[in-house]
């Protein structure tokens, strides 16, 4: 047999369907076979697929190990510069034909080995009222940390929420949302962010501190209705029935050192005591506060994903992609690609092999990975028919044996050539 060559690849796989640049869906061969022929079929492609990539991973290995050998050649002292340059020559022709494997490759329109570049999102930090934050395009906001903010005005009885994101080099974007409430089912844009909230009312925004004075030795104070933000005054009197915290013309007795007056819940310390007919006073201060999530922003390469239902659930097997900037070694201290490699005088072949090796150990981790892949699909379907009895086997082993019978893949042969 004679040395292989990479080629490109366009697999129009006929049980996948693209969904978006990096998502391929798997579904049933025919919807008239029954529930269990139909999920072999899901998984057999899924399967096809997966076998798929642990052989383009066994090539792109050969190639590696080709420019291996071949710095190893053009490293030994005592060869002309003709030979050098013979050697030079086919390592960049190997390296160029590898990178236009792996950046052709596609399956269904989906480049299965280069991935999909995107800028994608991350949450810095958590907040209960913020459901989710999403990158509408990637056209407007660079790469970078963001700060998201919102609060809550309340102008003339109408509540007003601002909502504001923030650069590192100031303010990006500002929207006023007029109303009493923000839920899921109002999505709001900030530049290319859109951001829904849970369920969110002014009163939600609004907090409660003690002040300066604190002569009725109140302990905690918590915004339980809605209040207008400003400063009050507890006052806490002596009565036949015990103490009596007042706020304005509301009022409740104290009980067990806690009480609910004017939409403030407050607790006193248990010491405290009022000697006729004297009073003691507290302040207490109403405010919206200003929350805070932060967010970054950052250009990545997005996992394949492989979408398809088993037993009714649905199933997402995520797979990095093999792409080419991605294959990299950390040669003295900064990042040397694969497009960095060179045999051109100059060039030290310790720092290619030293690429090289950190390359094929990213492909060996990418084939485990892999493997894990498919024994999942093993035992999801295993899980899912061996309890039910839907098939002749209950043996763990000669069940294994008998999924991987059905789980056929395409010969990678078809899209070789000797």
């Amino acid at each position: 047999m004679g040395e292989r060559e990479l080629q490109v690849i366009t697999l129009n796989y006929p049980h996948m369907s693209r969904k978006d640049p990096h998502t391929l869906k798997i579904y049933a061969e025919s919807v008239r076979t029954s529930k269990l022929d139909q999920d072999l079929s899901k998984l057999q492609s899924v399967a096809t697929l997966i076998h798929i990539l642990k052989k383009c991973t066994y090539l792109v290995q050969k190639e590696i190990w080709k420019l291996r050998r071949l710095n190893f050649k053009a490293a030994i002292g005592g060869i002309d510069a003709a030979e050098r340059k013979r050697l030079s020559d086919e390592f960049e022709a190997t390296k160029q034909h590898l990178e236009e494997f792996v950046r052709n490759f596609n399956v269904n329109g989906v480049p299965v080995l280069c991935g999909h570049r995107q800028q994608t999102l991350f949450l810095l930090s958590q907040d209960k009222f913020i459901k989710s934050i999403t990158l509408v395009s990637t056209n407007a906001l660079p790469n970078g940390m963001y700060s998201l903010t919102y609060t809550a005005e309340n102008v003339a009885a109408s509540p007003v929420f601002i909502i504001s994101l923030y650069s590192e080099t100031g303010k990006v974007s500002e929207i006023t949302y007029e109303g009493h409430s923000l839920d899921p089912t109002t999505p709001l844009h900030l530049s290319d962010l859109e951001v829904v909230f849970n369920p969110l009312t002014p009163l939600n925004l609004l907090k409660a501190d003690i002040g300066t004075i604190n002569d009725a030795k109140l302990l905690s104070v918590d915004v339980k209705s809605m209040i207008y933000p400003g400063k009050y005054k507890i006052l806490v009197q002596k009565s036949s029935s015990g103490l009596e915290a007042y706020l304005g013309r509301f009022s409740a007795t104290i009980k067990n050192g806690k009480a609910e007056v004017g939409g403030l819940a407050l607790e006193f310390s248990r010491h405290l005591h009022v000697a006729e007919p004297n009073s003691t006073i507290s302040e207490v201060s109403v405010g919206y506060v200003t929350r805070n999530v932060t967010v970054q922003i950052e250009t990545g390469i997005l996992p394949l994903t492989l979408e398809f239902e088993v037993a009714g659930k649905r199933q997402a097997l995520e797979l990095m992609p093999m792409l080419p900037e991605s294959l990299h070694g950390n040669a003295f201290g900064k990042i040397v690609t694969l497009a960095d490699l060179s045999l051109g005088t100059g060039f030290d072949p310790s720092v290619n092999l030293e690429v090289l090796e950190a390359i094929n150990l990213r492909l060996n981790q990418y084939d485990k990975i892999l493997s894990d892949r498919l024994t999942y699909l093993k035992k999801l379907f295993s899980s899912q028919y061996a309890s039910e009895r839907k098939l002749p086997h209950k043996d763990p082993t000669v069940l294994l044996k008998a999924i991987e019978d059905k789980l056929k893949f395409i010969p990678f042969s078809v899209f070789l050539k000797e």
